[in-house]
């Protein structure tokens, strides 16, 4: 079980390493984003970004809008964020 695990560590870090270049690309990206918080500006801006990073991986993101004038999550529905 242990050689697995070091299997599978191993194709994960060299995942990531191959990524490197693209994942410093998205983390420059989210910090140019004006996102003082609060008030939260350009926050739908970052959930944008990460959003469409995450559909380049195959993963199905949802993004959740918030009404206009809102200024966080916790104006949202409880059932949307618990």
């Amino acid at each position: 079980m242990a050689g697995r695990a070091a299997a599978d560590a191993c194709e994960v870090r060299s995942w990531l390493e191959s990524r490197a270049e693209e994942m410093a690309e998205l983390v420059e990206s989210l910090v140019a984003i004006d996102s003082e918080n609060p008030p939260g500006r350009g926050l739908g801006r970052c959930g944008r970004l990460l959003r469409d990073a995450m559909i380049g991986l195959d993963l199905s993101p949802e993004l959740i809008e918030l009404p206009p004038g809102s200024r966080s999550f916790r104006d949202l529905p409880s059932h949307v964020h618990g």
